[in-house]
C-alpha cells in the first residue's frame, strides 16, 4: 500500500517545510568513509574516482604491496578461480578478513563479507509478483533456477560495517558506517538494487523456495523501528537501502525503515530525521506494517555516498562475470568489470539516527542491530516494482562463538611448581576469563595464558567481546610430589694397611615404587657426596673417605628427592662391628619395639638408640653395653612413646667404642599407631587359619600398599589397592604359616606406615 499525500493535512505541512524530497541532492561524490574508498574500485591503495590520498585506504580487497588493508578475506582464490574459469555457475561466501570487533586503524570493525550469486540460470531469483513491503514468506522464488535480465543479473555482493572510532554510548557515539558494493552481469539500463537488513535470523530453503524466520507474521514478517514520545529512537527495526545508478553514476540512494503505520502517521518526524509523506508501502491498501522513507530534517544532508566505475576495474582474486568482457561459453567469466558494471555507496547510519547505539543495545557489541542481509534487484525505480535478483540472505553481524577448549595442562611437581594454561586456539583480539575456587594463579586473570602454581580445578570463560555469550571449559592441575624412599649404609671400614676404600649403599628402588595417581616409579637417580670433595652418581659406589656421606634420591618421574646418609669407619682392627639387621615395629598406641642383631663383636661396645619425630633431630633414649665377645648378638628395647605426637617415628643405633670412635646405624621408622588411629588413617586386623583379612579406615580415597612377613621382615604376601573415603577391606588367602607364627601385618599410604602384629591361629 502507499500512503496518499492526502492522507492527512499534517503530512502536506511536512512536504513544504522538508522542500525538495529528491535523493539525488543527497548522494555525495567519492571519498574515504572511516578510511574506506567509496570510490568505484575494489582494492586498497587505489583511487578510481574522487581527489582523496589512496595510500594505506581500506577497501574490499587489499593490493599485494600496499600497505592498506583489505576486508575480506580471499583464501582459497585459485581453486574457486579455476572452477569460475571453466564455466561452473557456483555460489559461495567468503567472511571478514580481519577478527570482528577488531580496531584497525582506530576504527572498530564489525563484519564484513562477499556473497557470489549465480548467473545465466539463476537458482536464487525471484518468480513474478514479488516486491518490497510483502511479507518475504509469501515471496515467490524460482529455487530450480530461471533466466534474469542482464540489468538485474546479480553477480557479486559485498557489504562491510565499522564504527569511524571506538567510543560506544547513547549521546555520541562514534559513527557507524555500512558500506556496499555490488556487480551486475550487463551495464544496458538504469540498476536498481536494494540492501535489505533484518534484525530476525531470516533463512531461505533452496529446495522449497521458501523465506521464513524474517521476522513476526503480525507485524508484516519484519522487525519494526519503535520511537519513544520525544522522538528518540526505542527499538532498532528492518531496513532498505535502494540504490539507483546507471552508466558509471549513482543516481540515488533512499533509506526505508520497517514501521507501524500509526508511527508514521503520528510522528511529526524523529530526532534526526523525517518521515517522507506518501512514502509508505506495505502489502495491500489495508495494511498495518511497511516500508517508510526517511529523509534528512530542514537545512541538513543525509550522510550518503555513491561511486560507480568509470573505467575498467580488476574484480576479485578469483574473478567475476561481464557481458561486456566475457564470452558466453563460459558464463561470461571475466577477471575484470567492465565501465559502469561495478557500483558501490555508503550510509553514516549513526548520522541518520537508526544506530542501535542510540537505544543502548549498540554499546554492546553482542547486541547486533541486525543479523542477515539480502541483495535484491528491482525491474525498476519504483520501490514496490518487481524484485527480480537476490543474493543472500547472509549471516552478516551475527555473535561469532570463541572457543574455550583448554590445551591439557602439565602436572605440577617437585620440580615444576609452575604451569601455563592456554586454551586450544587463541584469539588475541577475544577476551578471556580464568577463575579456580581451588589452585592459585599468578598475576592476571583475563589474559588468554596463565600461570598456576597449585593444583586444583581451573574454568576458562572465553567470549568476543564483553556482555557477549560465554563459551566455557574447566581442567584439573594434578600435582606428582611423591617423594622416592632413600636408604644410606656403608659396608666395610677404611684401614691404612688392608683396605682403602669402603662399600656405600644407597636406595631403595622397591620400596620407591610405590603406587601413585601418576603410576609408579620410572627410575632413581643417586647423588654421593661428603665434605671432603667426594661425589658419585651410581647407586653402590665406593668411597676412600671415612666419616659421613649424604645420599640424595630423585625419581625420575616427578624430580622429588629423598635423602639419607652413612658414616664410614676408620681402623678396621678395632671397629669390626658391623650390624645386621635394624627394625622397628609398633606394638600398640603406646609402645615400639626396637631390635637390632650385630655381628662380631669385640665386647667394649656401647649401644645407644636414638629417636626422632622428624628424622634430622634425634635424642638417646636407652644406652646398653656388649654383652661380650660374640659373632651374632641381638639386642632388643620396648620404647615408650606415650608422650609421642609425631605420625613417623624415627630410630638409629649409636655403637661407641672406647677409643672414642663410633658410628651409626641405617634410620629405620614406624608408624604412630596412636597418631594414626587418632587421624582415622587404619583402624583394625582381623585374620583366621588360613587367611587374613585386613581392615582399616582412610579419610580420602589413596593408594594403599598391604604387606604380610615374618618377624625377620620376610615377605610372606603383598597387594595393593586403591582404598575409597570410609571403611576398606583386603583379605589374603592361602597363607601358609606354622600355628602360632608370629607375623607383622603392614599397611602403607603415602602419608604413613601402620605396623601391627599378629599371631597365627
Amino acid at each position: 500500500m502507499k500512503i496518499s499525500t492526502t492522507t492527512t493535512t499534517r503530512l502536506l505541512v511536512i512536504i513544504a517545510v522538508l522542500g525538495p524530497l529528491s535523493g539525488l541532492a543527497q548522494v555525495q561524490n567519492s571519498t574515504l568513509v572511516a578510511k574506506f574508498g567509496i570510490d568505484g574500485d575494489l582494492y586498497s591503495d587505489y583511487r578510481q574516482n574522487g581527489t582523496f590520498t589512496a595510500a594505506g585506504s581500506h577497501d574490499w580487497f587489499k593490493t599485494a604491496n600496499g600497505a592498506g588493508i583489505g576486508v575480506i578475506d580471499s583464501s582459497g582464490a585459485a581453486v574457486l578461480k579455476a572452477q569460475l574459469a571453466s564455466g561452473k555457475n557456483i555460489s559461495f561466501t567468503k567472511g571478514s578478513n580481519i577478527p570482528r570487533f577488531s580496531v584497525v586503524d582506530t576504527f572498530l570493525h564489525l563484519d564484513a563479507l562477499y556473497g557470489r550469486d549465480y548467473n545465466g540460470t539463476d537458482k536464487t531469483c525471484f518468480s513474478a509478483g514479488s516486491k518490497n513491503g510483502d511479507n518475504p514468506s509469501i515471496w515467490g522464488t524460482v529455487p530450480t533456477g530461471g533466466l534474469v535480465q542482464d540489468k538485474s543479473d546479480i553477480i557479486d555482493a559485498f557489504a562491510s560495517m565499522r564504527r569511524n572510532g571506538t567510543t560506544l554510548n547513547v549521546t555520541n557515539p562514534s559513527h557507524l558506517i555500512l558500506s556496499m558494493g555490488n556487480t551486475i552481469l550487463g551495464t544496458t539500463g538504469s540498476r536498481y538494487v536494494d540492501f535489505e537488513m533484518f534484525v530476525s535470523n531470516m533463512n531461505y530453503d533452496t529446495i522449497t523456495g521458501i523465506f521464513s524466520n524474517a521476522g513476526s507474521p503480525l507485524k508484516g514478517g519484519h522487525e519494526d523501528f519503535q520511537f519513544n514520545v520525544d522522538g528518540s529512537l526505542k527499538k532498532i527495526g528492518d531496513v532498505d537501502i535502494s540504490i539507483s545508478y546507471s552508466n558509471t553514476t549513482v543516481t540515488d540512494i533512499s533509506i526505508y525503515i520497517w514501521v507501524n503505520l500509526t508511527t508514521y502517521q503520528n510522528t511529526n518526524g524523529q530526532q534526526k530525521f523525517n518521515f517522507v509523506p506518501g512514502e509508505f508501502y506495505g502489502a495491500g491498501a489495508s495494511a498495518r506494517w511497511g516500508y517508510a522513507k526517511i529523509v534528512a530534517k530542514a537545512g541538513s544532508v543525509l550522510p550518503l555516498w555513491g561511486s560507480v566505475n568509470s573505467a575498467t576495474i580488476t574484480g576479485p582474486a578469483w574473478g567475476t562475470a561481464s557481458k561486456d568482457l566475457g564470452a558466453s561459453n563460459n558464463n561470461y567469466y571475466s577477471l575484470s568489470n567492465g565501465l559502469g558494471q561495478f557500483s558501490e555507496t555508503a550510509v553514516d547510519l549513526t548520522a541518520i539516527g537508526i544506530d542501535a547505539a542510540f537505544n543502548n543495545t549498540g554499546s554492546n557489541s553482542c547486541s547486533p542491530p541486525y543479523t542477515k542481509i539480502l541483495i535484491k534487484t528491482r525491474s525498476s525505480a519504483t520501490f514496490t516494482s518487481a524484485l527480480v535478483d537476490f543474493s543472500g540472505p547472509y549471516t552478516f553481524l551475527g555473535i561469532p562463538s570463541v572457543s574455550a577448549n583448554i590445551l591439557n595442562p602439565q602436572t605440577l611437581t617437585c620440580l615444576r611448581n609452575s604451569v601455563t594454561l592456554m586454551p586450544a586456539t587463541i584469539d588475541n583480539i577475544r577476551y578471556y576469563q580464568w577463575t579456580t575456587a581451588d589452585g592459585n594463579i599468578i598475576g592476571k586473570s583475563d589474559t588468554s595464558v596463565i600461570t598456576i602454581d597449585k593444583p586444583g580445578k581451573y574454568y576458562l570463560s572465553a567470549f568476543a567481546s564483553a556482555g557477549c555469550p560465554q563459551n566455557k571449559d574447566s581442567v584439573i592441575v594434578g600435582s606428582d610430589t611423591y617423594k622416592p624412599v632413600a636408604t644410606a649404609q656403608s659396608f666395610g671400614v677404611i684401614n691404612a694397611t688392608f683396605t682403602n676404600t669402603a662399600q656405600l649403599l644407597g636406595g631403595d628402588s622397591i620400596q620407591s615404587n610405590y603406587i601413585t595417581p601418576y603410576g609408579g616409579s620410572q627410575g632413581l637417580l643417586w647423588n654421593w657426596s661428603n665434605s671432603k670433595g667426594f661425589l658419585s652418581s651410581i647407586q653402590n659406589p665406593l668411597t676412600p673417605d671415612t666419616g659421613w656421606h649424604y645420599l640424595m634420591v630423585t625419581e625420575k618421574r616427578n624430580s622429588c628427592k629423598d635423602t639419607a646418609r652413612a658414616y664410614v669407619l676408620w681402623n678396621v682392627s678395632v671397629l669390626a662391628t658391623k650390624f645386621t639387621d635394624v627394625k622397628a615395629t609398633g606394638l600398640d598406641d603406646n609402645k615400639v619395639a626396637v631390635q637390632w642383631d650385630v655381628t662380631g663383636e669385640k665386647g667394649n661396645e656401647k649401644y645407644e638408640l636414638e629417636r626422632s619425630e622428624n628424622g634430622i633431630d634425634f635424642t638417646n633414649v636407652y644406652n646398653a653395653a656388649a654383652t661380650g665377645i660374640n659373632n651374632n648378638t641381638t639386642y632388643r628395647f620396648t620404647d615408650n612413646i606415650n608422650t609421642v605426637s609425631a605420625a613417623i617415628i624415627y630410630y638409629r643405633i649409636k655403637i661407641q667404642y672406647s677409643s672414642g670412635e663410633h658410628f651409626y646405624s641405617s634410620v629405620v621408622k614406624t608408624a604412630n599407631s596412636k597418631s594414626l588411629n587418632n587421624n582415622n588413617v587404619v583402624r583394625i586386623f582381623q585374620h583366621a587359619t588360613g587367611s587374613i583379612r585386613v581392615n582399616y579406615f582412610t579419610k580420602n580415597s589413596m593408594p594403599v600398599i598391604i604387606r604380610i612377613t615374618d618377624i625377620n621382615g620376610r615377605i610372606i604376601a603383598t597387594a595393593s589397592q586403591k582404598s575409597v573415603s570410609g571403611n576398606n577391606v583386603y583379605e589374603f588367602t592361602n597363607i601358609t604359616t606354622v600355628k602360632s607364627q608370629v607375623l607383622l601385618v603392614q599397611v602403607e599410604t603415602a602419608a604413613a606406615i601402620f605396623t601391627k602384629k599378629i599371631g597365627m591361629l
